[in-house]
């Protein structure tokens, strides 16, 4: 598992509270830019079905979204409205933005003001915040709002508040604003600055200068997933803010106290904070703590598992599985080595358990951990299974990682003369038979099982990387050369989204390429080592991840 140092989470920290400045900065500027924005004389977007061509819906959209729960937002003639799949108008283009649905529930604007609509097009919640910013706790979905005082809370999806609209800022402890939380116990922090609205209002205050009132300083307040006050503090700088340490001792203190009446335990926490105490959780639940960071941490995880290193008489290393030799002490280093897989495949699950001594972590569903061994000396090592057998020879500069396949490793490219990689890539499966032989490239392990490959090759036009696909076995499906950009869908295994470039671009023509010129895409269909072309179309932008599985629908920008 990903371990996250104190520095790194509060750059985290930093990095999320900078974003949120710069996304209420932006809809304070975007409230006189999104009415006047209709015009499409820039581009036009429209949606690719890739599962049937003629089910498409033409890029006659000035602004789209994407689609979600049967309805897209899209715009044309200045106004938003909602389309179905079949390009059908479901809710009247009369707001002056509108984004995608979420259970049951979308943002739109009318005016400069934001509120909440159904899947009818009812009002839940009236137009009247300068802002609402969605986020989905433990399945729950909420909104960061600002109210006409232009102060934060949180509201409910019904427009109840949750918190009361009394802060300059709410922010989400979530690793950089996605979906994960960086403390399993904790939900936001709200920061709280004295405003004098004597003269002008704090709308217009922020208006003016919205880093005035950046959330480095003020009293910060820490709630738990229920909306309760657990914590606070006067901050003067991001010196004196709560750190890491801290915040892992408050989240665990929760964990091991659920128990206690909420006063209780902000007296208690508070207590822990003023004796600077650190708290060790007892329930070992901490979702970042899953795998030892140390080498003295490993040694100690492994011996619970029964496995031990030991020195023979020369002062070599072996290691010993609950006192029987499983590598004879003949190293000068030997690691243990921890990996990580999200939903492995049934077949490689049974084998990791038996060779790699894996299982599924209680605490984080479809995670599976598994372990293995680097031995050797400065110049070079082995890795071997659980069970000593070995799988993958290392060189002095070598390195690998876990893919769903198997070991993607790196070794040393010794050919000076090599104008590409200064490494060579290769791909071994958990028994140690090489699927993709090391050359220079980059391999990626997609969620279908099938391998992309980024082979560099020099050429008359210059160098270029050509992508390639192969199969779970290591056999060619999609040679090198024929096409630029290859994308998996997630939802659909056995499609791809490729660019058809006339010449394959090399990697200066890629590096100056403009983002809004038409390349002509195409949508794959793979079956065993075959593909075939199911669709082309033209467009400046397209990503796989803007399908939508319910409708098969994908939404793509075309540049006039």
């Amino acid at each position: 598992m990903r371990h996250f140092n104190e520095e790194f989470k509060m750059i985290i920290q930093r990095i999320s509270i900078i974003s949120l400045l710069c996304l209420v900065t932006i809809s304070i500027q975007a409230q006189s830019q999104f009415s006047n924005y209709g015009n499409c004389t820039k581009n036009t977007y429209g949606y690719i079905n890739v599962i049937d061509a003629t089910k498409s819906i033409k890029p006659i959209y000035c602004e789209a979204s994407l689609f979600a729960e049967g309805l897209a937002a899209v715009q044309k003639a200045g106004k938003w409205g909602y389309i179905n799949g079949a390009n059908k108008e479901i809710i009247a283009f009369q707001y002056d933005y509108a984004r995608r649905f979420k259970q049951g529930r979308a943002i739109v604007k009318v005016g400069e003001y934001y509120g909440l609509i159904d899947e009818k097009g009812n009002f839940v919640v009236k137009p009247t915040y300068f802002d609402l910013m969605p986020y989905e706790l433990d399945g729950e979905l909420y909104y960061i709002s600002r109210n006409h005082t232009f102060l934060s809370g949180i509201i409910n999806s019904n427009g109840e508040e949750v918190l009361p609209h009394q802060f300059t800022y709410i922010i989400p402890y979530m690793a950089n604003l996605s979906e994960k939380r960086l403390y399993e116990n904790l939900s936001v922090f709200a920061m709280f600055r004295e405003v004098d609205t004597t003269k002008v209002s704090f709308y217009e205050q922020f208006k003016e200068s919205p880093y005035r009132f950046s959330p480095e300083k003020g009293r910060k307040d820490i709630y738990d997933i229920s909306f309760n006050r657990i914590a606070s503090r006067e901050i003067t700088s991001y010196s004196d803010d709560f750190t890491h340490s801290e915040l892992t001792s408050i989240d665990s203190y929760i964990e091991d106290h659920s128990s206690l009446k909420i006063n209780s335990l902000m007296e208690e926490i508070q207590q822990m904070l003023d004796a600077k105490e650190v708290y060790n959780s007892k329930s070992q639940n901490s979702k970042f703590n899953t795998l030892p960071t140390t080498e003295e941490e490993f040694d100690a995880y492994m011996a619970q598992m029964g496995y031990k290193k030991f020195r023979g008489n020369d002062g070599l290393i072996g290691v010993k599985k609950d006192g029987e030799t499983i590598l004879s002490p003949k190293f000068k280093i030997v690691n243990w080595w921890g990996g990580i897989l999200f939903s492995p495949s049934k077949e490689s699950v049974s084998y990791l358990k038996e060779q790699y001594s894996g299982d599924f972590d209680p605490n984080i569903k479809d995670l599976f951990k598994f372990f293995c061994i680097a031995a050797g000396d400065h110049e070079g090592g082995t890795v071997y299974t659980m069970k000593g057998d070995n799988v993958l020879e290392l060189g002095r500069y070598g390195s690998f990682e876990a893919s769903s396949l198997g070991f993607i490793y790196r070794t040393r490219n010794e050919d000076a003369t090599s104008k590409g990689s200064g490494y060579k890539t290769g791909l071994i499966n958990w028994k140690g038979k090489t699927l993709i032989p090391a050359d220079d490239q980059i391999i990626k392990s997609l969620d279908s099982g099938r391998i992309l490959v980024k082979k560099v090759k020099e050429t008359d036009r210059g160098i270029e990387e050509q992508l390639a696909l192969y199969n779970e076995s290591g056999k060619v499906i999609i040679p090198g050369g024929n096409f630029s950009e290859i994308e998996s869908f997630r939802e659909i295994p056995n499609l791809y989204l490729a660019v058809h470039p006339v010449n394959y671009p090399s990697k200066e023509h890629k590096k100056n390429s403009l983002d809004d010129k038409n390349k002509r895409f195409v949508v794959l269909k793979v079956q065993n080592t075959t593909y075939e072309i199911v669709q082309t179309f033209m467009a400046s932008s397209v990503s796989s991840h803007s399908l939508d599985s319910e409708t098969g629908l994908m939404k793509y920008k075309l540049a006039k």
